[in-house]
C-alpha cells in the first residue's frame, strides 16, 4: 500500500479526488438549476405583478369611471366640491392597431390632453422610458402594449379610426396599466388627431366617458344615487313624433336609478385578485426554499460520506485533513459563484408581458429561496469538512 505521506501517495490522492470533486459540482448544479427552473420563473412574475398592481393604484387617482357625463356635469361635479379633478375620455374598442412587427385588435384612448390624463390615470412617477423628440401625432402607452406590439419609443404605430388609419409615434412608456388589460394601453390626443376622430363619429366626437378623483366618497355616492343621469344620451324632442312621447320619455329617464355598473365603475384595487397573488407566491416560495434546501443539503451529507469512505485509508498520525477539505471549498465556492452568475442572468433572460423585470427586483422575489441555496452550501461545506477531519482522525493504535 502507498504511504500516505510520500509524493506519490499525495499525487494519487489528488487525481482520485478530481472525480468526487465533479461529482459534487454535477449533484449541486443539478438540483439548484432545476429547483430553480421549476419555481423561480413563477415567483417572480407572480410577485412582481403583485408589486406593480398595487403600486399602479398607490400612485394614480382614479376613483371612478362615469359615463354620459356632458361638459357642464363635469364642471358641476368640480364646482360643487364633488371631486378634486375630472379627466374625459373616449375608449374606441376592437379597432386594428398594427406595428412593423405586429398586427392585434386592440383598444385606443382618447383623451383631450396627457397633461391631465398622465397626472390621474398614468402616475408620472410610473415613466419608464421617453423620447427627447417632440412629434406631431405622439402617443403614450404602457409596457403590456410595448411588449405585445414589440415597440419601443420612437416606433411607429398604425391605428385604424372608422374608415381611416392614423401613424402615430410612441412618445412615451410607462408601467402597466390596470385599467384596460387586454392588450395594453394606446392613448392619443384629440386635438393631434382631429380630422380622423371627427370623421368616424356621426354625431360628432364626445368624451363618452370620465375619470373622477373624488374628493369626498360619501358626498359623491349621495351624488350618484340622487342626481346623476348620463345626459348625454338623453334624447332630443326631434327624435319622437309627438310631445306626450317626448314626455313618457323624459319622465322615465329621469325617474331611473342610473348607479350601477353599466353607467358607474368603481375603480379600486381588487383585494382578491391581490392576496390570491400573494398567497400563490407565498406557498410556492415556500415548497421551493423547502426543496431546495433539504435536498442540497441531503446531498452534501451523502458527499461527505462516500468522500470520507474513499479516504479512510489515508489514516495516519500524520495524515493532515486541511488538504483533504480543500476539495469542499473548492466544490463549495463554484456551486456559489454558479449560483449567483445563474440567478442573474435567468431574472435578465426573464420577459413577463405585463411588468418589467429589473434585476434586484427579481432578486428581491426569490431571496428567501437564494439564500436558504447559499445557505446549503455552506451548511454542506461545514457537513463535508466535520466528516472529512473525523475521518482522518487517527484512532488511537495509530496514535501510540
Amino acid at each position: 500500500m502507498l504511504n500516505p505521506n510520500s509524493k506519490k501517495s499525495s499525487g494519487v490522492t489528488l487525481s482520485k479526488n478530481l472525480i468526487p470533486i465533479g461529482l459534487g459540482l454535477i449533484v449541486y448544479v443539478v438540483i439548484f438549476t432545476a429547483v430553480y427552473f421549476v419555481y423561480a420563473p413563477r415567483i417572480i412574475e407572480r410577485k412582481t405583478i403583485a408589486r406593480d398592481y398595487e403600486d399602479f393604484y398607490t400612485a394614480t387617482n382614479v376613483d371612478y369611471s362615469i359615463y354620459g357625463l356632458t361638459e357642464e356635469q363635469r364642471q358641476e361635479i368640480i364646482d360643487n366640491g364633488y371631486a378634486n379633478a375630472v379627466c374625459p375620455y373616449y375608449l374606441y374598442e376592437d379597432t386594428d392597431i398594427s406595428s412593423s412587427e405586429k398586427n392585434i385588435l386592440g383598444a385606443v384612448t382618447i383623451v383631450p390632453s396627457f397633461d391631465e390624463y398622465v397626472s390621474m390615470a398614468l402616475s408620472s412617477e410610473r415613466v419608464l422610458s421617453e423620447s427627447k423628440e417632440t412629434y406631431v401625432h405622439p402617443a403614450y402607452i404602457d409596457y403590456k402594449a410595448s411588449k405585445v406590439l414589440k415597440i419601443d419609443v420612437g416606433d411607429s404605430i398604425k391605428i385604424k379610426l372608422g374608415k381611416q388609419t392614423i401613424d402615430v409615434i410612441v412618445q412615451r412608456i410607462y408601467k402597466s396599466s390596470y385599467l384596460n388589460e387586454k392588450n395594453g394601453l394606446i392613448a392619443i390626443e384629440y386635438s393631434n388627431n382631429k380630422s380622423a376622430i371627427d370623421a368616424m363619429m356621426v354625431k360628432g366626437f364626445q368624451y363618452y366617458n370620465t375619470f373622477i378623483d373624488v374628493k369626498d366618497i360619501d358626498s359623491f355616492k349621495t351624488y350618484l344615487n340622487n342626481e346623476y343621469k348620463p345626459l348625454m344620451d338623453k334624447r332630443d324632442r326631434s327624435e319622437f313624433d309627438s310631445d306626450i312621447d317626448y314626455a313618457l320619455y323624459v319622465s322615465s329617464f329621469e325617474s331611473r336609478n342610473y348607479n350601477n355598473k353599466s353607467y358607474v365603475n368603481k375603480i379600486q384595487i381588487d383585494e382578491q385578485k391581490s392576496a390570491a397573488l400573494i398567497s400563490t407566491t407565498h406557498v410556492l416560495q415556500r415548497d421551493a426554499t423547502i426543496i431546495d434546501g433539504v435536498l442540497i443539503t441531503f446531498a452534501s451529507l451523502l458527499y461527505a460520506l462516500l468522500y470520507a469512505a474513499k479516504i479512510k485509508h489515508y489514516r495516519t498520525s500524520t495524515a493532515k485533513p486541511f488538504k483533504f477539505c480543500l476539495i469542499h471549498i473548492a466544490v463549495a465556492a463554484v456551486s456559489l459563484i454558479y449560483v449567483c452568475l445563474f440567478t442573474v442572468i435567468m431574472i435578465s433572460k426573464m420577459s413577463v408581458t405585463m411588468v418589467k423585470i429589473e434585476c434586484l427586483s427579481g432578486l428581491s422575489c426569490i431571496l428567501p429561496m437564494f439564500l436558504v441555496s447559499l445557505g446549503s452550501i455552506l451548511l454542506g461545506l461545514i457537513i463535508n469538512v466535520l466528516i472529512t477531519v473525523k475521518t482522518l482522525k487517527p484512532s488511537r493504535e495509530q496514535n501510540k
